[in-house]
């Protein structure tokens, strides 16, 4: 099933198919596939506010919490079954509100976890759905941005976007997470740029998806980002069109400009279903024009 708004509603209106889908979640030790799948069904619904509500009343955070922790404690639990829930978490942690609760159960915690443990940091759609949790975790949210970064996720990160330097999405995901990290915690810029980010956001920066994202990464974080080339005449030209976008139709300003209205196009790009709506009334100030951006518009689509 897609992200359809008559899912969500057909979800909302039929309580006995999502007790049957929890039914089959909990059931992850016996029957593993079948859980992850039921949590995949979970997540097609997941597109209004009101169904997050929902799914957290009935205990899903807590399975997922769970199912993360026990991946983190010995590694066992299959990939498809933890990237089935780091794909739900990813989804729901759009809610400021259920984000507030995941991170309350130790979230932060369990999906650093599964960047250092394998097999799962060699799996690219968990490395994915994780960077796209933290988008959301660290979204207006200095303190887990702080948090995460204690636990050395500054060294962790650049490893594996070299690991995965082709993946457009997951290094989009991971763009748009500094880009919080740097816009809230200025301290945190020599961290960042110690363990090596600016190359590999300049890495991202040549991929066709990550142009915008990438580069705003790094001048959020204080690089130079003018970029020139040597022309064929000798001539010292303007290089953007080297790092994955289209001459002449470059969107990322390389100078910050409090007018620029990048982090809602990123936005527009990358919000959950719901989230446009639900936090259209509450877009705050932030130091580097970062009003609120959610994760990939690909986040309905389970295949990975």
């Amino acid at each position: 099933m897609s992200c359809a708004g008559d899912n969500g509603k057909f979800f909302l209106k039929n309580m006995s198919l999502l007790q049957v889908l929890l039914v089959f979640g909990n059931s992850y030790h016996s029957y593993p596939e079948v859980a992850g799948a039921s949590l995949g069904a979970i997540r097609s619904f997941v597109n209004t506010n009101e169904a997050v509500q929902l799914i957290a009343q009935h205990g899903v955070l807590e399975l997922l919490v769970r199912c993360l922790r026990e991946a983190c404690s010995n590694g066992n639990l299959p990939t498809s079954l933890v990237r089935a829930t780091a794909s739900l978490v990813r989804n729901i942690a759009a809610d400021d509100h259920r984000k507030d609760q995941l991170v309350g159960l130790g979230v932060i915690e369990f999906l650093h976890g599964l960047l250092v443990l394998d097999p799962y940091r060699q799996d690219a759609g968990i490395v994915e759905h994780v960077f796209g949790s933290f988008a959301q975790i660290t979204l207006r949210a200095p303190g887990n941005s702080q948090r995460w970064m204690s636990m050395g996720a500054a060294d962790i990160m650049p490893q594996l976007l070299r690991k995965f330097a082709d993946r457009d999405v997951l290094q989009r995901q991971a763009c748009l997470t500094v880009r919080n990290i740097a816009g809230r915690c200025p301290e945190l810029h020599s961290v960042l740029l110690d363990a090596g980010m600016e190359s590999v956001l300049r890495d991202a920066g040549k991929l066709p998806g990550c142009v915008d994202e990438a580069y705003s990464a790094l001048r959020d974080l204080g690089c130079d980002v003018q970029y020139v080339r040597v022309a064929e005449d000798g001539r010292i030209v303007p290089a953007f069109e080297q790092f994955g976008s289209n001459p002449g139709k470059l969107n990322f300003r390389p100078v910050y400009d409090a007018t620029d209205d990048i982090d809602q196009r990123i936005e527009e790009k990358g919000s959950a279903p719901f989230a446009a709506q639900s936090h259209a009334a509450d877009i705050d100030d932030h130091d580097h024009a970062h009003h609120h951006h959610h994760h990939d518009g690909n986040c309905c689509n389970t295949e990975h």
